[in-house]
């Protein structure tokens, strides 16, 4: 009797039977076959059902999944182990070739390894993967990912748990009219890895989904390699949805990353605790950043470091970028946007509004960025933002506007240290250092030790009727 058999009949007697009759059109039992791919292989043309019952399947090559093929288990009980046996077939097959290990683990390509991958390189259309789960320990399958689609269309991947894969949980290279629900994805390299260009890569949803403590990134999504001259990449993935995802103890890099993407959505997810950023942006425009908690990114370097709870940066064309209803707290900054390339030159490309956001207790500042063009930053909350003395080469503060920002609107804000006046460590209120063309007014300002609003070498600052705290000077 086979190992499937045997597990088939495990799941008998634990009352975890198959759902489906046997021989049902295009529904077929794994454990009916000699193996998983063998039952793959029997079904019609046309696809079908793949039936995986509980048990534990240690994996001697990767599944190949075709067109309107679903891959079923039973949840959490069915487990597909890959480990030594699969890891000795990559190397028999140079899965890796000459590729370094960077590329294997931020530019990946079909023919690298994967515990489940797609039949054809060419693409397929219309696969589901549900309910199982994939597991894996980093050291024997060292570089590779637990699932693969390159070139899919109407790709749903839901339920399903992936651990230990030394390269990413989950790979979509350009993917289109594809999802990503409800998944468990911990201890690999990338959690979700979206790679793509802008003609092959759109319509992706992720959400719902926990990722947790994996080595680099929660979900990454990058551009399919077409760089500019800045070094970042762009034209990646269009019309993508992140939302309600749980990020969390991402301690080498970011949450959340997007690289040069175009009408993304990103929102209701909660991230905590990341080394970099909680939600990073770079290159990427058209955007809605709405509704999302960040918490603990710090980096640990006070004032003087880069952990940012919600980020967006290197802009090298008009961002459109709406920032709205975020809270974000215990970081570094709470959220901050430039417009610098990678190479340090100013891109003064802009269109931004910051809109209704609350950031509290943060290490130096609550908002701000430098080199901004075009933007609003209205309604916004900040209070009790400073959580160290700074030197005099440092500041901390509740909203700071720096490096040659231009037409700015800063209207309606409130920031405030609430502390007592002993323990206060908001040394400025609001900053607005070197901009030219630009409005603040209506701000509600009060609490910082130093001055509450401070200005410097500005050309064409107007303010109007902020109010100011009493106890210190504006200069």
């Amino acid at each position: 009797m086979t190992t499937l058999r045997l597990c088939a009949l495990f799941s008998l007697l634990l009352g975890l039977a198959a759902p489906h009759v046997q021989g049902s059109t295009g529904w077929l039992d794994a454990s009916q076959f000699d193996s998983i791919q063998q039952a793959i292989d029997a079904l019609p043309e046309t696809g079908g059902e793949v039936y995986i019952p509980a048990g534990r399947y240690e994996l001697e090559r990767p599944l190949l999944v075709g067109d309107y093929v679903t891959l079923r288990g039973a949840g959490e009980s069915t487990v597909l182990v890959a480990r030594e046996k699969l890891n000795t077939y990559f190397q028999e097959q140079n899965a890796f070739g000459q590729t370094p290990e960077h590329g294997i683990l931020f530019n990946p390509m079909y023919r690298h390894a994967a515990a489940i991958k797609n039949a054809s390189e060419q693409g397929n259309r219309s696969i589901r993967i549900e309910r199982l789960r994939i597991i894996s320990d980093r050291t024997t399958a060292r570089l590779a990912t637990g699932i693969m689609l390159s070139n899919t269309q109407r790709a749903h991947i839901e339920d399903v748990t992936i651990e230990g894969f030394g390269a990413s949980g989950i790979v979509m290279l350009n993917g289109r009219d594809s999802s990503v629900i409800r998944c468990f994805l911990e201890n690999n390299h990338n959690g979700v890895l979206i790679k793509g260009d802008k003609d092959h890569s759109r319509n992706l949803l992720i959400q719902g989904n926990t990722v947790r403590a994996n080595r680099w990134t929660g979900i990454y999504v990058a551009g399919g390699g077409t760089h500019h001259s800045g070094g970042e990449l762009i034209d990646g993935p269009v019309g993508l949805t992140i939302t309600h995802n749980t990020v969390e103890e991402h301690m080498t890099d970011a949450g959340v990353k997007i690289r040069g993407a175009q009408q993304v959505v990103l929102s209701g997810n909660r991230l905590d605790q990341a080394l970099e950023s909680g939600i990073e942006s770079n290159g990427t425009h058209d955007m809605v950043c709405t509704g999302n908690i960040v918490t603990r990114v710090d980096d640990g370097m006070n004032s003087k470091g880069n952990g940012c709870g919600i980020y967006f940066g290197r802009l090298s064309r008009r961002g459109n970028l709406i920032v709205s209803d975020n809270l974000v707290t215990q970081s570094t900054f709470g959220i901050w946007s430039e417009t610098i390339s990678a190479k340090g030159t100013q891109q003064f490309a802009g269109g931004m509004a910051v809109v209704g956001n609350l950031t509290q207790g943060n290490v130096a500042f609550g908002l701000g960025g430098a080199g901004l063009t075009d933007g609003a930053w209205v309604g916004n909350v900040a209070i009790d933002n400073g959580q160290h003395r700074p030197d005099a080469s440092s500041d901390t503060g509740g909203m700071i506007f720096t490096a040659g920002s231009k037409r700015l609107t800063v209207v309606g804000n409130l920031i405030n240290d609430a502390r007592a006046t002993d323990n206060r460590l908001m040394k400025h209120g609001m900053i607005i250092r070197g901009a030219q063309q630009t409005l603040a007014g209506m701000n509600f300002i009060d609490g910082a030790f130093d001055q509450n609003f401070r200005t410097i070498a500005n050309e064409g600052l107007e303010q109007h009727n902020n109010l100011i705290g009493s106890e210190n000077a504006t200069k």
